[in-house]
């Protein structure tokens, strides 16, 4: 068992085909993996790369890191909308 290290949290962008790394939520905090929670602000999810509107559903996947490499990715989750 090798412990996690990070997290990497990507987020699909509004064309619905692709997922970006949110650079505000890269887990390398120590106090973000202990909480196992992070916020990412809505200015980020409004911009370049992701450009989501308000009102639009965020789906987003997880990965965990360690030092043998990124595990497989969560299952895509939709956790809220920008409002």
């Amino acid at each position: 068992h090798t412990p996690i290290t990070s997290y990497t949290i990507e987020i699909r962008h509004s064309d619905d085909s692709i997922f970006s790394a949110d650079s505000s939520c890269d887990g390398t905090d120590s106090a973000i993996i202990a909480a196992l929670e992070c916020s990412i602000p809505i200015a980020s999810l409004n911009s370049v790369p992701f450009s989501l509107d308000w009102g639009s559903t965020i789906y987003a996947r997880v990965f965990a890191n360690n030092v043998k490499g990124a595990s497989l990715a969560s299952d895509i989750g939709s956790g809220g909308t920008i409002m």
